[in-house]
C-alpha cells in the first residue's frame, strides 16, 4: 500500500523544489501587502508581489547590464518586514486561504512529483527560464546564445523559475507547474470570497465552502483542461490574473463611489495586476485593453 502512495510523492530533489516554491509564495505575499486592499481579496498580495518582482527584474534586465540576483535577494529581504508585521498584528488577510490550502495540499503534493511535459515547455518556456537562471539576465550580445526557439517571449512567468531556483540553489524545472496549482487554489479562494460577500453563504462553514470552491475551480470547471492547467504553460496564470484584475477593478470603482480612503490602494492594486498581465503572454494585450475598456465603461 505504501509503495503505491509513494509512487505519487515527489522524489528527494523535488521536495527541495516544493520547499523553494513555498518560500517564493511567502516572499511574494510580503512584497504584495498593500494596506487597505489585502484583506478584501484572499491571495491578492501574492499576485501583487509577483507583479512587483516582475517590474523590478524587467527594469533591471532591459535598462541595465546588472545581474538579477542582487535585486532578487534585496526584494526577498524587504519582503520579510511586512511578513513580520502581519505576524505581530495577527493579520487575518491570509486566514481565508488556510482551508483552501489545507484541502488543496494533496493536489500540490502530487504535482510536486510531476516533470515538465508538452511541446511549448521544451521549445521556449523551460529554455527561457534556464537561461536567466544560468546567465542572471536577459539574452545580450555579450552573453551566451539561447537554446530557446523564442527567447524574446514575455518573461513574467519565467521570473518564477528564477525565484524558486535561487531559493533551491538549483534549477527547479517544475516550478511553474507548482505555481499553476497555486493559482488554481487562489482562484478557489476568490470564488469562496465572492460567495461569502454575496451573502449566499452564512458565516462559518469555512471548510465546506473551501471544498465547494475547490471543486468549482477544478473538476467542475468546464474549461479545466489538465494538459494546459497543470503544465508549465502560462494560460493558467493569465486566467487567474484576469479574474483578480476584474474584481480588483470593481472594488476600486466601489471605493470611488463611497469615497473610501482605500481608493488609492485599490487603484494601485488594479494597476499592478494589469502590469503583471501584459507581460505573461504577448496576446494578453487584447485582454488588458478589454479590462481597461470595460472598467472605464462601468
Amino acid at each position: 500500500m505504501f509503495s503505491i502512495v509513494n509512487s505519487f510523492l515527489p522524489e528527494p530533489a523535488q521536495w527541495v523544489g516544493l520547499g523553494a516554491t513555498l518560500l517564493t509564495f511567502l516572499m511574494l505575499a510580503g512584497l504584495g501587502s498593500i494596506r487597505g486592499v489585502s484583506d478584501e481579496l484572499p491571495g491578492l498580495p501574492i499576485l501583487i508581489g509577483w507583479s512587483v518582482l516582475a517590474v523590478v527584474l524587467t527594469i533591471v534586465g532591459v535598462f541595465t547590464p546588472w545581474a538579477f540576483t542582487p535585486f532578487f535577494w534585496g526584494l526577498a529581504a524587504i519582503s520579510v518586514f511586512p511578513l513580520i508585521i502581519m505576524t505581530k498584528h495577527k493579520s487575518v488577510s491570509l486566514m481565508p486561504l488556510l482551508p483552501i490550502f489545507v484541502l488543496g495540499a494533496p493536489l500540490l503534493l502530487v504535482m510536486a512529483g510531476k516533470v515538465p511535459s508538452e511541446v511549448d515547455s521544451f521549445t521556449h518556456w523551460l529554455p527561457n527560464g534556464l537561461y536567466i537562471v544560468e546567465n542572471d539576465g536577459f539574452l545580450r550580445a555579450d552573453r551566451p546564445e539561447s537554446r530557446s526557439v523564442y527567447p524574446g517571449f514575455p518573461y513574467n512567468v519565467t521570473y518564477l523559475f528564477l525565484a524558486a531556483s535561487r531559493f533551491a540553489g538549483e534549477f527547479v524545472e517544475n516550478a511553474i507547474i507548482l505555481f499553476n496549482v497555486t493559482w488554481l487554489l487562489l482562484f478557489a479562494a476568490l470564488l469562496a470570497s465572492l460567495l461569502r460577500r454575496s451573502g449566499a453563504v452564512p458565516s462559518g462553514n469555512a471548510w465546506k465552502l473551501a471544498a465547494f470552491a475547490l471543486l468549482c475551480a477544478t473538476i467542475l470547471n468546464p474549461i479545466f483542461v489538465r494538459r494546459i492547467w497543470l503544465t508549465s504553460y502560462p494560460d493558467t496564470s493569465t486566467s487567474i490574473v484576469v479574474a483578480f484584475a476584474g474584481i480588483a477593478g470593481w472594488l476600486w470603482i466601489e471605493a470611488m463611489v463611497h469615497k473610501d480612503r482605500s481608493e488609492v490602494a485599490k487603484a494601485l492594486a488594479f494597476a499592478l495586476l494589469l502590469t503583471l498581465l501584459i507581460n505573461i503572454k504577448q496576446a494578453n494585450l487584447v485582454l488588458l485593453v478589454a479590462l481597461v475598456t470595460a472598467t472605464g465603461m462601468v
